[in-house]
């Protein structure tokens, strides 16, 4: 008994899982992506320009952009 209700729990969680990929991610995506088309993309360039590497850019410049896109 215990263990056929570890399975259905199990289940129950893979189950709200999909339903969440499914429902909630295509909407963040739309939501992020259209912010970030709205960013300039010179802010990278010059951080670039200013010695920051690819990971410092997303970190410093890019996410602090799209973190009220990502939380809508």
């Amino acid at each position: 008994m215990l263990l056929s209700t570890r399975r259905s729990k199990a289940l129950l969680w893979t189950v709200f899982a999909v339903l969440f990929a499914g429902i909630v991610l295509p909407f963040t995506y739309s939501t992020v992506s259209a912010a970030a088309r709205r960013t300039d993309p010179q802010l990278a360039l010059v951080a670039g320009s200013l010695g920051a590497g690819p990971a410092r850019v997303l970190l410093r410049v890019r996410l602090p952009v799209l973190l009220p896109a990502m939380a809508a």
